[in-house]
């Protein structure tokens, strides 16, 4: 999965979704996604893939773990931290015929999809966040905090968050191996000195050296 417009381009450099709120760009969930041969998304505009992965009628789980887990690789993680906010402000304005963007029932449905795609970003893939994101996402929930049913959510996952932040939850990145070479166990000695020969070595060495 990737996002159109970022091949070719550095990954500091924000994609042209990041000049577009995410509300006057929710038609690209329809006209900005390409699929595989199978019907799972396979690319889009950053706009296009948030609005996806908080569809308040089909939350696709699968969907939501790639996002998560290929992002970082394209773009910096901030980015989908923007748009997530941009997301959960659903505006109180009208469209041109007079209607409301959505009604009060679909925002929050969406707004409960935000949060949890939020949740699974710190919760599951907490290498990929840089101390500015944790805070950026702290400010958000704080901002989530005093609206009317998002009191107790938006609590426990500051409280979560600041667990992170004080480095109480496990935050592993890739493996690391050690790869340099043991040291030799030596007959009665501490290590090989010049002019010592393989007889010198400790025969269990010597099996371990060569397995």
């Amino acid at each position: 999965m990737w996002v159109s417009g970022k091949r070719g381009r550095s990954r500091d450099e924000p994609s042209d979704s990041m000049k577009v709120n995410i509300w006057d760009a929710r038609d690209e969930v329809n006209t900005h996604l390409t699929w595989t041969a199978s019907g799972d998304i396979e690319s889009g505009t950053l706009n296009a893939l948030v609005l996806a992965a908080t569809q308040p009628q089909r939350y696709d789980t699968t969907f939501v773990e790639a996002l998560l887990m290929t992002f970082p690789s394209v773009a910096p993680v901030a980015c989908l931290i923007t748009k997530l906010m941009e997301r959960f402000n659903v505006p109180d304005s009208l469209d041109d015929d007079g209607t409301r963007v959505v009604d009060a029932v679909e925002a929050r449905a969406i707004q409960a999809r935000v949060l949890d795609v939020v949740e699974r970003l710190f919760s599951e893939y907490p290498y990929v966040l840089e101390q500015g994101d944790v805070q950026a996402l702290v400010h958000f929930l704080e901002s989530v905090a005093p609206r009317a049913g998002w009191q107790a959510a938006s609590e426990r996952l500051m409280g979560m968050l600041r667990e992170l932040q004080a480095g109480q939850r496990a935050v592993a990145g890739p493996a690391q191996f050690d790869t340099s070479a043991p040291a030799l166990l030596m007959s009665g000695k501490a290590a090989i000195e010049p002019g010592d020969s393989v007889l010198a070595m400790n025969p269990v060495e010597v099996a371990r050296q060569l397995t």
